[in-house]
């Protein structure tokens, strides 16, 4: 698909994200410590059924990206910097969870009589040495039992020490990696700075060839001569009190295909729109 630049027109695009809010840094981060958390909790579910190196931490972040996706878009938030902190809060919140997760399991599942397992422990210290360890009394300990006792990674190594911690940091990289992949693109969508909202698609239709031609004059595009067919959305902020975006994709004979994106005034929308109601009454009759 070629991509053409936008027209030079006085209708210049909206303005990259929206203004910092307190309620949207609440509801924001109320969501971050919500999910991150759930994330984590599954995680540690599914890590006994499917987990392969590198691509569950990168599923895991697509995961939580997504949840982070739609509260960014049902809670209307848009200050760039409030996304971009809680996303790296959220990953941190979800790689930690799983290991305190782990943590919680392990003192739940610790000896009822732990005088009896100092004695097994004297009597068969070899054998209980891995059965009966002692108890982490924190979290701190517990991860450095871990890391001591090593991580299984490709064929028989096993990380133990600062390897082990060395891996658990690039799972939390990849989860980030995961989580900017589906937030990064979304995060640099038109916003609406005056009402605050995603701009979003409100009106989307299959056109033919002389449609294109009539909305490209509208939109001050010119599409090539030899086409045949084309696609028309139109994107607006929830209120309708910003500019209106006329995305419009066509394909030449060829089968090259083209997109533009032009932003209009309410008269040239107004036209759009009687254009796409003419296309309508066409293909009715």
């Amino acid at each position: 698909m070629s991509i053409l630049q936008e027209p030079s027109a006085e209708q210049s695009p909206p303005s990259g994200g929206g203004p910092f809010s307190l309620r949207g840094l609440a509801i924001w981060l109320l969501g971050v410590l919500i999910f991150a958390t759930l994330v984590a909790r599954a995680a540690v579910d599914a890590q006994f059924y499917f987990a392969p190196l590198v691509i569950f931490p990168l599923l895991t972040g697509v995961g939580l990206g997504g949840l982070l996706l739609g509260l960014m878009r049902a809670g209307q938030i848009g200050h760039r910097p409030t996304i971009i902190s809680g996303a790296v809060l959220a990953v941190l919140i979800a790689s930690t969870g799983e290991h305190y997760f782990c943590y919680l399991a392990a003192r739940q599942t610790e000896p009822k009589q732990p005088q009896l397992a100092d004695k097994a422990r004297q009597v068969f210290p070899e054998l209980l040495a891995r059965g009966l360890q002692t108890p982490p009394e924190s979290f701190l300990e517990y991860m450095c039992q871990q890391a001591e006792r090593g991580r299984p990674l490709l064929f028989d190594y096993i990380a133990r020490s600062w390897v082990a911690w060395l891996s658990w940091a690039l799972d939390s990289l990849l989860v980030l990696a995961g989580v900017s992949a589906v937030l990064l693109p979304a995060m640099f969508l038109p916003f609406c700075g005056r009402c605050q909202t995603w701009y979003r698609a409100i009106r989307s239709a299959q056109i033919p060839a002389s449609a294109v031609k009539q909305i490209g004059r509208i939109a001050g595009v010119d599409p090539v001569e030899h086409l045949k067919s084309g696609h028309c959305r139109l994107i607006c902020c929830h209120s309708g009190c910003g500019r209106t975006g006329c995305e419009l994709y066509w394909e030449d004979t060829s089968g090259d295909t083209f997109f533009v994106r032009a932003w209009l005034d309410s008269d040239q929308r107004n036209l759009v729109m009687q254009v796409l109601d003419q296309v309508m009454t066409d293909e009715e009759k």
